[in-house]
């Protein structure tokens, strides 16, 4: 459950419900994070604009590539068990939503962005 509140669908109006439309065309439904900045729509505008125009704007690099390090990077984000719970502890809430034995919130191996994106770059030339 969010603890930042979000505009469903089916509430929205004007500009955000025209965005809202747009998503489900793309992706078949209205992620939540799209939700969240649903609060401010010309900020979710914004957002999609950056988004669509690194993923599908002109580029040396293939849109496969593009997703590829898309990953690469999400992965080598830590977050790690401790800095989420640290995260959801310290929100309105004083008991977390994920225990540790909850199979989403698992520790993840650190890999090197920058070895996997170098290589995949030198792959393309």
């Amino acid at each position: 459950m969010a603890w930042i509140r979000t505009i469903e669908p089916d509430e929205a109006t004007g500009e955000l419900r025209h965005e809202y439309d747009n998503a489900i065309d793309r992706a078949g439904r209205v992620f939540n994070i799209l939700k969240v900045m649903g609060l401010n729509p010309r900020h979710l505008r914004s957002s999609i604009d950056l988004y669509l125009g690194i993923m599908h704007g002109p580029s040396q690099l293939s849109r496969a590539q593009r997703e590829m390090l898309a990953v690469v990077v999400s992965r080598a984000n830590p977050v790690t068990i401790e800095s989420s719970r640290t995260q959801l502890t310290s929100g309105p809430r004083s008991q977390t939503s994920a225990s540790s034995s909850d199979s989403r919130w698992t520790e993840r191996p650190q890999l090197s962005a920058r070895r996997t994106s170098h290589s995949l770059i030198s792959q393309r030339n």
